[in-house]
């Protein structure tokens, strides 16, 4: 069996709360919290992917399955695990574009904790991901990333409010003006807004419609991940 080429990603460090006890050993209820950073990765990874080819919409298929991540270790006295990728002989340029992914990903939590401008380089869509990470962290507990530059990027429930605010002061204004929403009803007020929209953008020439189930399975999609029933 050929040796698999493998690259360090980072340490990634639980602290707080029930990690203060313990010391190399992982409560398994908190895995589900590194699966999700790896589903903020791969989206991440895919928007870059489509910015540096602007001959498509979508990546290519099985782009998230080429990004094999996983676990090499638990350091000895703390709560900390090693995520490494394997990565793939396919001509896309996984590892740089992985590489970007995570830049982004430290950019934005580091400018959350500093309430600096988020990055430009952290996809708009991919901000909305950060409200799924965290959810089994209590309170006084944290996730520590280490990255090269020295930077110490944290996420808990606090980080994670923060960029849940900053998420939705990104929401583009709508086209019907404030004096005429007053006088409709929210479900009028949206469907004037959509045909709004619609109307000052044409469908162009072989316009194709999105699958009436996008909204559900928009990382099936956009970034290949499974497509839920």
């Amino acid at each position: 069996m050929a040796k698999q080429n493998r690259q360090f990603i980072k340490d990634i460090h639980f602290t707080g709360g029930r990690f203060a006890q313990t010391q190399g050993w992982l409560d398994l209820d908190v895995l589900n919290e590194l699966l999700v950073y790896k589903e903020i990765l791969v989206a991440a990874a895919g928007e870059i992917w489509l910015r540096q080819d602007q001959t498509t919409l979508r990546v290519p298929g099985g782009f998230a399955n080429d990004f094999r991540l996983g676990l090499t270790e638990i350091a000895a006295g703390s709560c900390s695990v090693r995520l490494e990728y394997i990565v793939s002989e396919t001509p896309l340029q996984q590892a740089e574009i992985l590489r970007d992914a995570v830049h982004a990903v430290d950019s934005t939590l580091i400018a959350a904790q500093n309430a600096e401008p988020l990055p430009e380089e952290m996809p708009a869509s991919v901000l909305n991901m950060f409200e799924n990470w965290g959810k089994t962290l209590r309170p006084d507990e944290s996730i520590m990333l280490t990255a090269s530059d020295g930077y110490l990027p944290v996420f808990n429930r606090e980080i994670r409010d923060k960029l849940a605010v900053r998420t939705s002061k990104m929401i583009t204004t709508p086209l019907v003006k404030e004096d005429e929403i007053a006088n409709l009803t929210s479900a009028e007020s949206i469907l004037k807004m959509v045909a709004e929209i619609h109307q000052s953008n044409p469908e162009p020439e072989g316009y194709i419609p999105l699958p009436s189930d996008f909204a559900k399975n928009y990382k099936h999609y956009l970034y290949g991940f499974p497509k839920e029933e």
